[in-house]
């Protein structure tokens, strides 16, 4: 009376499964009946029933048969408990969890619940080639590269024993030799002030470590031209100020070597002069053209 809003007097004698259920239901409910009565015993079973105001009230039963003297089945005994708080608790955390899951999923960045053991309890998601299932349970450091695991587990340590979260980077390798750069934030998690384990955020950020090598390169090469192009200036200057001396040089020895005589033994010296000269204009000219290819 008091889960139906019915007094017995109202639906004493009535057929029951006319009275208290939806339509959509009866057939079923009367095949389980006669399951039940004849001796076929159940529990658990769960249906709805309508309340005299219309509502519809959830009942999970326990059924047994009533025999007389004789063992001749004389009746049903059915035990109904109203569930349907707990069903509607059970059906809003359902949806709560569908929307935590589907805003787990969602992020661009991996994420992952650790135990107090740094152990993965789930991960939104996993790099091709991994197996969810070889994932889950193993200790978060032992996925990041080899160098990088006894910082990662001393760093996790520290989430759990300080209860601080803590930054960090790291590089993992693919199964098929790739190398991913990940930024990471461990953050503890509590529960009655107790540290229960931790949630790790992980960003991939190899294509901004790509772009910074590329931009170090760049620079480095930069750097490199300006240091060229001030040894291309160098060259050039030293090989403008050395051609005019050697002009002065080879003017002199011409002069000089054909004012002497062939006879004289100072024209076998004139000659080695300008011998010698001749090779400094050819190296002063690959100056020249050393410092107008740097510059350029």
């Amino acid at each position: 009376e008091e889960i139906t809003g019915y007094r017995l007097r109202e639906v004493e004698g009535k057929d029951w499964f006319d009275t208290f259920l939806p339509t959509r239901d009866r057939e079923k409910i009367r095949l389980l009946f006669t399951q039940a009565v004849g001796d076929i015993q159940t529990k658990g079973n769960i249906n709805p029933i309508v309340s005299k105001d219309g509502n519809e009230i959830f009942v999970e039963w326990h059924d047994k048969i009533i025999q007389d003297s004789k063992g001749k089945t004389i009746g049903l005994l059915a035990i109904g408990l109203d569930i349907t708080d707990r069903l509607n608790t059970e059906e809003a955390l359902r949806k709560s969890e569908q929307r935590l899951q589907a805003i787990f999923c969602s992020t661009a960045d991996y994420l992952m619940l650790l135990d107090t053991n740094h152990k993965i309890q789930m991960i939104n998601r996993v790099e091709p080639g991994q197996d969810l299932k070889e994932i889950i349970g193993i200790p978060l450091y032992e996925l990041v590269s080899l160098h990088d695991q006894q910082r990662v587990r001393a760093i996790l340590d520290r989430v759990m024993v300080h209860g601080e979260k803590q930054k960090y980077d790291t590089t993992y390798q693919r199964p098929d030799g790739t190398m991913i750069y990940f930024s990471s934030i461990a953050s503890p998690i509590k529960a009655d002030g107790k540290l229960i384990g931790s949630v790790v955020s992980s960003r991939d950020i190899s294509e901004r470590i790509r772009l910074q090598h590329e931009k170090e390169q760049l620079e480095q090469q930069y750097r490199q031209s300006q240091k060229m192009e001030a040894i291309g200036r160098l060259a050039g200057g030293i090989a403008h100020d050395f051609n005019n001396l050697l002009t002065v040089i080879n003017s002199y020895a011409t002069l000089t070597s054909t004012a002497l005589h062939e006879a004289d033994p100072l024209k076998e010296d004139i000659l080695q002069i300008l011998e010698a000269g001749k090779r400094a204009a050819v190296l002063t000219g690959q100056l020249l053209a050393f410092s107008r290819r740097q510059v350029l």
